[in-house]
């Protein structure tokens, strides 16, 4: 093999190395930004979980409260 051929040969070997190393980086990347979303979405729901759990237990005391008004004027 003449040694320019070998130059181009190395050469190509180390561009499609450094584009599979890119590519590694980019699909690590979106995985990250992937589990990111998943973790952000997760806190919404608890967050959404946590207030409807609150509003209900608010409504529970209420209806229970108005129970016992009600129940008194009988």
């Amino acid at each position: 093999m003449l040694p320019a051929q070998k130059v181009r040969l190395t050469d190509y070997l180390d561009e499609e190395e450094a584009n599979a190393e890119f590519d590694q980086i980019g699909e690590n990347g979106l995985k990250d930004l992937e589990e990111a979303g998943t973790r952000h979405i997760m806190e919404n729901m608890e967050s959404q979980m946590q207030a409807f759990q609150e509003s209900s237990e608010m409504s529970r005391l209420e209806v229970e409260e108005n129970g016992k008004k009600l129940f008194s004027r009988l």
